[in-house]
């Protein structure tokens, strides 16, 4: 629309039809209406083209086109956005789908382990080494477990259907596509994030507020041009006759062309503060790009160290897993040795549970993190440009039931390219690699059996 204003603004085809009467009393047509065969009243028939072109002498419309493109970018911008926004809600979905599989299936494990604990204590009960308060604390605490796994399962059918959701489809069971049950993806050993300055130039919402601010660049020289004047060629070709039948002819032809000008020179007041208003937005636009940069470094700074961070609870969490099954192993033992007393099989076994289902949300915190950090570097929306990056979106609908493999969780890849070497939208910079930490080898959660327990790898 904008280019459009290089051409001729006004290109019309008119035609018109008009029955005239004039009057007989007015001045000057009073003195010829008692003359013989003067008429009073004609037909007017006109048909033609009229066309004005303001040239840009003075840039004014192309410091629209620039507005406007800087806009089109802008909007682009948001667009990239919701997906790079779209692909982190799916991926953290996975996660926390996984994450639930996880910890149900460590629930159905200790809830088998506590009922052969409650099998030995009924029968120690039974041959009347112990009182029946040893069996009433068994069952308490296997309901307690046994209460958690209808809770993971509908949490669990909640991600489910929200993962539906940001997949286009309605509610239903996605067992058939991913898998009935998976454990967490691992991280992988070493995340390449590159620097973190340069990568945040890729997000959307900071290249949003740089094409915003270019626009707002553009309308102060929009506004300047109105100090100038407005130069244009205006003209007209029309025939016009009194009868339709000659309106066509060569001698009813008619027409006009020629440059003319229009320049407000009494309204500098105006002209010069709608400059100075331009330019307060364009310096409020600049305000905003900084703290849009400000905001995305902040963002980023914060995402890998939260992922830096978990990595290290979750090697902590491993260790003391490790102890807390081993000392459940041996609190059985024991009990059944009749060296100790039945609290210290409850209070270990209670310990276990909660150890174990804390390293699985560890687990899955890891790698929400590592999916955060590649959402604060702005990592996900060139599956845009890449045709084949929706490929594993239409598997998913179109895979049939029966014949899937458990999908791996979307793994976000950062892939910066060339710097800007213009003002239009900035490319994607090429950073110098920086590696962060290796993420901890993922363990096996150990569960407490009546043999030893093994040292997780």
């Amino acid at each position: 629309v904008a280019r459009g204003y290089l051409w001729p603004q006004e290109q019309q085809a008119m035609g018109a039809y008009s029955r005239n009467q004039m009057s007989k009393e007015a001045f000057p047509m009073s003195k010829f209406s008692q003359m013989a065969g003067f008429n009073m009243s004609y037909d007017d028939w006109v048909a033609g083209l009229n066309l004005a072109w303001e040239l840009d002498f003075w840039g004014r419309f192309r410091r629209m086109i620039e507005s406007a493109e800087a806009n089109v970018q802008a909007q682009e911008e948001d667009y990239n956005a919701a997906l790079v926004l779209l692909q982190a809600e799916v991926a953290s979905t996975y996660i926390q789908l996984r994450e639930l599989d996880e910890r149900l299936e460590l629930a159905r494990k200790n809830v088998a382990l506590q009922k052969d604990t409650l099998a030995i204590a009924k029968a120690r009960f039974e041959q009347g080494v112990v009182s029946q308060l040893d069996v009433h604390q068994a069952q308490a605490i296997l309901s307690n477990t046994e209460s958690m796994i209808p809770m993971l399962e509908a949490m669990r059918r909640v991600s489910e259907n929200r993962l539906c959701t940001l997949l286009g489809q309605p509610p239903q069971d996605l067992d058939a596509v991913l898998g009935p049950s998976g454990k967490i993806p691992n991280v992988p050993p070493e995340v390449v994030v590159g620097i973190p300055a340069d990568l945040i130039r890729r997000r959307p919402d900071v290249r949003r507020a740089e094409r915003l601010a270019a626009a707002q660049c553009a309308r102060i020289g929009v506004a300047e041009a109105e100090f100038y004047p407005h130069i244009a060629i205006t003209g007209q070709l029309a025939w016009q006759a009194e009868n339709f039948n000659d309106l066509f002819g060569g001698r009813a032809f008619t027409g006009m062309i020629g440059p003319g000008f229009r320049w407000n020179i009494l309204n500098y007041g105006r002209l010069r503060n709608n400059v100075l208003m331009e330019d307060a937005r364009f310096r409020q636009a600049i305000l905003g790009y900084q703290e849009t940069v400000l905001r995305a470094a902040e963002e980023a700074e914060d995402m890998i160290t939260a992922y830096l961070m978990e990595q290290r609870r979750l090697r902590a969490l491993e260790q003391a897993t490790e102890a807390t099954a081993q000392a459940s192993q041996l609190a059985v033992a024991q009990y059944q040795q009749g060296l100790i007393d039945f609290q210290r099989v409850i209070d270990s076994q209670r310990a276990l549970v909660q150890q174990q289902d804390a390293l699985a949300e560890s687990r899955g915190k890891v790698a929400l993190n590592l999916i955060g950090v590649y959402k604060a570097l702005g990592g996900g929306w060139e599956m845009r440009r890449n045709p084949s990056a929706g490929i594993i979106l239409t598997q998913l609908k179109t895979k049939p039931a029966g014949t899937s493999q458990p999908a791996p969780a979307p793994q976000p890849a950062v892939q910066p390219q060339p710097a800007p070497a213009t003002p239009s939208v900035p490319s994607e910079p090429q950073p110098m690699p920086q590696t962060l930490p290796p993420a901890p080898a993922p363990a096996q959660p150990p569960a407490a059996a009546p043999a030893p327990a093994t040292t997780p790898q």
